[in-house]
C-alpha cells in the first residue's frame, strides 16, 4: 500500500472515530438508569425490613421458650419429708358442744 492510499485510509479511519465519539445516548437512556437504581434501593430496603422482621419474631420465639422453661417446677431428687408415726385427731366430747 503506498503512501497516498494509507492516508486516505487514516483520515477514514479518523472521520469514523471522531463520528462514533460523538454519538449522544438514546432518548431516556439516564431516565432508565436512574428509575433502574431507584427500584434497587428499595427493593434492598425491602428485603433489609423483612430480614429485622424476621429477626425479632424469632428473638421473641426464643425469649418466650427461655422464659417458659424458667416457670416450671423442678422435680424433687431423692428428698424424703419425715412423717409423723401417729395422726392424733382432736375429738370433742357432747359436753363442750353447748
Amino acid at each position: 500500500m503506498d503512501l497516498q492510499n494509507r492516508d486516505a485510509l487514516d483520515d477514514l479511519l479518523d472521520r469514523a472515530l471522531k463520528q462514533y465519539a460523538k454519538v449522544e445516548p438514546r432518548l431516556g437512556l439516564e431516565g432508565r438508569v436512574l428509575a433502574n437504581l431507584a427500584a434497587q434501593a428499595s427493593r434492598a430496603r425491602t428485603r433489609c425490613t423483612w430480614f429485622l422482621a424476621i429477626a425479632g419474631m424469632s428473638a421473641v420465639v426464643v425469649l418466650a421458650l427461655w422464659f417458659g422453661h424458667l416457670g416450671e417446677p423442678k422435680p424433687l431428687n431423692d428428698v424424703s419429708v419425715p412423717l409423723p408415726h401417729e395422726v392424733t385427731v382432736p375429738t370433742y366430747s357432747d359436753a363442750t358442744r353447748g
